[in-house]
């Protein structure tokens, strides 16, 4: 199971500014609920909110509830929400989408959040599931970042006047999924048609999401047939 904290999860490349990262984790007790943790790495950097939408393509893979992380509760943030989404005609293969949203402040009064990040590897958010062995069950059952709009797996900067979208994307085997040209629905990271460079203080690019899962020690017993 994640803590939520970690060894720093550089990104690649010294122009990105960085890494929200889904843990994988190795189970072998089906039913039994873990956690996946979401971290944030990237040499203390410090984030005033976040966006993140993740989801899952297998149904042995339940998402009971995602929690606060490290960060939004040690910081004691004042707005976190989480919630599963709907499912639309163009989401093909998705069994289930989840919304994550924090915010440092949700009002403009006097109060300050203890901080909006550490200094190392810190969770955002915390992924609760549970394993079902039906006659879907494979021995990788991923959980990724999804995109179904532009205002999908954003991070606000300190001040709250700039998106920070995606820089790259990678699946659990390191894979290279991003696709700025694709539209929504995708897998593949913030389309380029989210980005208007007329605008003043428009979205820049500057994180890496690297996707996670579970990965089956044993394989569970299929279903008895009727």
């Amino acid at each position: 199971m994640g803590n939520g904290r970690g060894e720093s999860l550089s990104p690649a490349g010294d122009s990105l500014s960085a890494t929200i990262a889904i843990e994988s984790a190795e189970v072998s007790n089906f039913l039994t609920s873990d956690t996946l943790a979401v971290i944030l790495a990237g040499g203390g950097a410090e984030i005033a909110g976040y966006n993140l939408r993740v989801a899952v393509d297998n149904p042995a893979l339940i998402i009971e509830e995602i929690l606060p992380g490290d960060i939004p509760d040690s910081c004691q943030w004042e707005y976190f929400t989480a919630s599963e989404g709907n499912i639309g005609a163009d989401d093909s293969g998705i069994v289930s989408v989840w919304q994550i949203v924090a915010l440092a402040k949700s009002s403009p009064d006097t109060t300050r959040p203890l901080c909006l990040g550490f200094d190392s590897a810190g969770s955002v958010a915390k992924i609760v599931f549970s394993v079902a062995p039906t006659e879907t069950l494979t021995d990788t059952l991923p959980v990724f970042f999804y995109w179904q709009s532009c205002r999908d797996n954003v991070t606000s900067d300190v001040s709250g006047g700039s998106l920070i979208l995606s820089q790259d994307v990678y699946n659990l085997d390191s894979s290279a999924v991003t696709d700025t040209a694709a539209t929504f629905p995708t897998r593949g990271g913030c389309p380029s048609s989210c980005i208007n460079l007329r605008r003043p203080n428009h979205p820049k690019r500057g994180i890496v999401f690297r996707n996670g899962g579970v990965i089956i020690r044993d394989s569970a017993p299929s279903p008895e047939s009727d």
